[in-house]
């Protein structure tokens, strides 16, 4: 990150034909960087680097920290030692998973760096699906109106939300266009990102945008992935209907997906913090000598240590459920279309 900086402000600076001092303090301490998002998806595991002085030259591969000693702790005296696998990560060998709802602890030493201690959860999150319903049909596009209905019921304290609606539909490769949906069996079934409309006054198509009055909203009536807060919530249940246009297909029927993510504190504060970084890069105010930083949960070291908890609702037109083996729902690269 440091080093996209100096090379996006060298840009800057050129583009304005203006010579700048940069203050390089001297006797630099390198310090641990730690980058965790954990989920109750998939084992244990962890990224562990280091900082580097701003015109430090070192390649990638150097930045990688091997010999640190990784402890994660947990409530009922759990605890796991993650090990080193050889491409930057450690992970657990005893195949532990986090649970939602517990606080754990991550403790990192290594060789000449000072240890540093972290802590988070992934929160739980609880919600049911409640309808499914046909509106009307489109010809002239192609599409059939949908609404969904869901609800959530919140825990105490703050908490922070995405939301995803897909499609399951056959997609393949079109230069010039990406993907695109093509009603033929012979590509790959997929699941295909859709737009939504809501009545609900908090969804913000930008994380930081929520829970901040002094940044304005754009207002799109429409949503892809919004990020949304407890605010108006908090501690309750809470309803939401989405309305959305789904292409109708001959290769396979109407089913959808609703992907609910609750996002620890630290992991939304951590992914705000690197956006609103971003935007005073691209945009910067030399007036104030005190930028946002990126956020860090990590004491005496630097990153993220933030867990996160996902909710999948799998619904086809007629209410009932399905599984993506069941109707081979295939992840990774896409085959192109033919013309």
């Amino acid at each position: 990150m440091r080093k996209l900086v100096l090379i996006l402000l060298i840009t800057w600076f050129s583009a304005c034909e203006s010579m700048v001092d940069l203050e390089i303090p001297d006797g630099y301490q390198s310090k641990l960087i730690i980058e965790s998002y954990f989920s109750s998806d998939s084992i244990w595991s962890m990224r562990v680097g280091k900082s580097v002085h701003l015109l430090d030259t070192s390649d990638f591969s150097d930045l990688i920290v091997p010999n640190a000693q990784v402890i994660i702790s947990g409530r009922n005296n759990f605890s796991d030692t993650l090990e080193y696998d050889g491409s930057g990560f450690y992970r657990s060998v005893h195949n532990h998973y986090p649970q939602s709802g517990i606080n754990y602890t991550a403790e990192v030493i290594a060789p000449g760096f000072p240890g540093t201690i972290s802590s988070s959860q992934a929160p739980l999150l609880r919600s049911e699906l409640l309808e499914i319903r046909y509106i009307s049909r489109d010809d002239s596009l192609q599409t059939d109106e949908y609404a969904i209905r869901f609800k959530v019921e919140d825990q105490s304290g703050p908490n922070y939300y995405t939301l995803a609606l897909y499609q399951v539909a056959p997609v393949c490769y079109l230069e010039n266009w990406g993907s695109v949906i093509r009603d033929d069996p012979k590509y790959s079934i997929r699941l295909w990102g859709l737009r939504f409309r809501s009545s609900y006054p908090d969804f913000h198509s930008y994380i930081e945008t929520v829970d901040d009055p002094t940044i304005p909203e754009l207002g799109f009536y429409d949503y892809g992935f919004p990020y949304f807060s407890d605010q108006l919530f908090e501690a309750r249940t809470q309803e939401f209907e989405l309305r959305f246009d789904a292409t109708y297909l001959n290769t396979i029927g109407p089913h959808f997906m609703i992907q609910l993510q609750a996002l620890s504190v630290d992991l939304f504060a951590y992914e705000r913090s690197i956006v609103i970084q971003d935007l005073f890069i691209s945009e910067p105010n030399f007036s104030d000598k005190n930028p946002n930083l990126l956020y860090s949960n990590v004491q005496n070291g630097l990153g993220v240590f933030a867990g996160y908890t996902t909710k999948r609702h799998q619904v086809s037109a007629d209410g009932g459920t399905w599984n993506e083996a069941a109707l081979g729902v295939v992840r990774g690269e896409l085959q192109d279309c033919e013309e």
